[in-house]
């Protein structure tokens, strides 16, 4: 293939991955493997760079439409934002309590496995 068409081939992909493709979709839709993909993302460091713009570019659509979310109320949406964007001033700790006792053979391996469940 020409060098042409590859970078045609190339923008077609990164924009499918701006748009919200998968890597499989972006590829199918510009006609190459995923191994061709791969090659390309390994050998063409400016097409690894514009990918991975491509996929941070995605990740702000998501904070964007999680952060409008919480300021219209949703609670999950604003406890998520406070845990993860302030964890110094919120927490949402999970915690697991109860006792534990066990009498073992310190020359044997043991193996102990605790489910929720286990500390009712």
């Amino acid at each position: 293939m020409s060098d042409k068409g590859n970078i045609i081939k190339k923008k077609a992909i990164i924009e499918s991955l701006k748009e919200g493709s998968s890597i499989f979709s972006a590829c199918k839709g510009a006609e190459i493997s995923r191994k061709q993909f791969y090659v390309w993302l390994k050998k063409d460091k400016k097409f690894a760079e514009e990918i991975e713009d491509a996929k941070k570019s995605r990740i702000h659509i998501i904070e964007d439409a999680l952060y409008k979310k919480a300021i219209e109320g949703d609670l999950g949406a604003i406890i998520f934002l406070l845990c993860n964007r302030d964890s110094n001033n919120w927490k949402n700790p999970q915690r697991i309590e109860g006792t534990l006792k066990a009498v073992f053979d310190p020359t044997k391996d043991i193996e102990i496995k605790i489910t929720p469940k286990d500390l009712e």
